[in-house]
């Protein structure tokens, strides 16, 4: 993605997303580069999620929501590391932001009929 400025501006990059394809879905990782894509990187934004039809995507964010009390659940493995081993800037949790649903339109055709977008506070 691009910032489209005036003309005698160069390019800016903004955000790069690259596409992983999963048997449940596929992913989009989120990065602030386009040659790191790495959870431990300082330039990884987050991921968005969708389900098998794309009827339901998921955005999650590498940092934890403002005041949030107790972290989700980690992605990573449960086991307890000592301190000294893991990086305090590699993220151990993908945090949901935010929710996207739409229902098939009737002729089962291109577009949503109805759409529903939840964002977590």
């Amino acid at each position: 993605m691009f910032d489209g400025g005036p003309e005698n501006e160069t390019d800016k990059l903004l955000l790069v997303a690259k596409k992983i394809r999963r048997a449940t879905g596929t992913d989009f990782i989120i990065s602030l580069v386009a040659d790191d894509f790495s959870r431990s990187s300082n330039t990884y934004v987050g991921k968005l999620r969708s389900n098998f039809l794309g009827t339901k995507f998921t955005i999650y964010d590498s940092q934890p929501p403002h005041g949030a009390g107790i972290p989700p659940k980690s992605t990573r493995s449960s086991r307890r590391f000592h301190s000294k081993q893991v990086s305090p800037r590699v993220p151990a949790c993908n945090y949901i932001v935010s929710t996207i649903t739409y229902e098939l339109n009737v002729l089962r055709t291109r577009g949503p009929r109805r759409m529903n977008c939840i964002m977590n506070s």
